[in-house]
């Protein structure tokens, strides 16, 4: 497990990239894509169709934080144990990425959580807002899912499962 890192951008190919697709197809109807939500922890919960690597781990940061640290985890959440944890700082830009320092094996049909979670944001909570698809009128339609990825529904806060959103994390895998 890994605590800190400042590995990032390195040049690594992922066979296995399904999210991003993922993201774009939610973005229906009243879908929105944008910056909001500010709460520290953004989440979504996903299982997995075959067992898989994580390669990367893509996020945004906001502008106002960028120099700040994200702090991202896995955890299995069948039994609470948290098998990924790594920090380090995004591109405020685009989406910029992680690579685990440790390897992260994921098995098929467990539900995990990804999520980050910002502790220096300033003296405003506002700060800690991120990239999400978003539809608090009708919600999104869980489950989603592309190629080898269903995400079953967004974690904001500590424990809050929310069917409103999800954020934009992009987990790629070998």
């Amino acid at each position: 497990m890994s605590l800190l890192s400042c590995q990032k951008d390195k040049e690594v190919e992922c066979n296995n990239a399904p999210f991003n697709k993922l993201f774009k197809s939610a973005l229906v109807n009243e879908v929105e894509d944008e910056f909001t939500m500010d709460t520290q922890i953004h989440g979504y919960y996903f299982k997995l169709s075959q067992n898989a690597k994580v390669c990367k781990i893509g996020y945004q940061s906001f502008k106002e934080v960028a120099s700040s640290n994200y702090h991202f985890s896995i955890v299995d959440s069948s039994s609470g144990k948290t098998i990924f944890i790594q920090s380090q700082t995004f591109s405020p830009n685009e989406t910029s990425y992680m690579i685990p320092d440790n390897s992260v094996n994921l098995e098929k049909n467990k539900t995990y959580l990804i999520k980050r979670k910002i502790t220096d944001y300033g003296q405003y909570i506002s700060n800690t807002i991120g990239r999400v698809a978003i539809d608090f009128q009708n919600g999104i339609n869980f489950p989603l899912n592309n190629g080898i990825i269903t995400i079953t529904g967004g974690h904001f806060y500590d424990g809050d499962f929310n069917k409103n959103l999800f954020p934009y994390i992009d987990l790629q895998f070998e």
